[in-house]
This record gives structure tokens, C-alpha cells and sequence, in this order.
């Protein structure tokens, strides 16, 4: 038997009841001469009813982590560990002490490294004895 995967962000099953019932519908037609597509008349846009979002689909980002867990994050990036072994200790581990549901993903986890590398490269190019220096690029991270 194949364990369903349980991080899905919606559900395919039919509306209960009509008042569950989205009505949209999308219809395109392809202009013969252009070779494009084009929307149809008998489109509906409208979107009436949303699936609710499963707690365990949330994904997690930066502003989710603690310093304490962006330093481990950043140590284990920089010393050549995989980001999809990262996602998984880090969604493990902020569940475990947090309690919150939800998952970090690979392409988090490269993106949070390239912000940190940003501001790691700004901050080495700061010499000891120029504060301007040291206040602009501050300023800079900060804005």
C-alpha cells in the first residue's frame, strides 16, 4: 500500500454540497491565423469556494527561525550538508520545539543561505577603522 503524501496544499474530491461548488470555468480557444490562444467568452472567472489549506502544507521561511536556528542552518549549509537533508532536520527539529505544523523546503533553505551569504560578503568588505563605511553598509542590509 503507498503512503499518501500528506504535505498537500489541496484536496481533489467533489463538493459536498452546491454551496461548496465552484463554479469556474476555464475555456480557451486558439486563433487559427496567430497560432495563440486566446480566453473564451463562456469563461467564468468567478471562484466561489476554496478547499481548506491542510495544517502540515504551510511552509516555514526565515522569519519563522530564531537566530539560534539560522546559525545551525548556515553551519550545516556551509559545510556541504544538502539542503533537502537540512529541510527535513530543520522541519523536524523547529516542530519538535515549537509545536508548529508546516515544512521547510529546499528552495527555502537555498534562498535563506543566499541572503546570509549577502550580508556575510557585505559585512567582510568592512574595514576595522571606517565607520562610514561600517554605517553605510548597515544601512544597506537594513533597507
Amino acid at each position: 500500500m503507498v503512503e499518501e503524501h500528506r504535505n498537500k496544499r489541496g484536496d481533489l474530491v467533489c463538493a459536498k454540497s452546491a454551496k461548496q461548488r465552484c463554479f469556474m470555468n476555464l475555456r480557451f480557444s486558439m486563433h487559427d491565423e496567430e497560432q495563440t490562444w486566446h480566453l473564451a467568452h463562456k469563461s467564468i472567472l468567478k471562484h466561489s469556494y476554496h478547499m481548506p489549506e491542510e495544517e502540515n502544507s504551510k511552509l516555514h521561511n526565515k522569519n519563522d527561525l530564531n537566530d539560534g536556528q539560522l546559525a545551525i542552518l548556515n553551519i550545516l549549509y556551509g559545510s556541504g550538508v544538502p539542503p533537502s537533508f537540512i529541510a527535513k532536520a530543520m522541519t523536524e527539529f523547529f516542530q519538535s520545539i515549537t509545536g508548529k505544523k508546516g515544512q521547510f523546503v529546499t528552495d527555502i533553505i537555498n534562498n535563506i543561505w543566499k541572503q546570509e551569504k549577502v550580508v556575510m560578503d557585505a559585512l567582510e568588505g568592512i574595514q576595522s577603522t571606517n565607520m562610514n563605511q561600517a554605517r553605510r553598509t548597515l544601512a544597506m542590509l537594513d533597507g
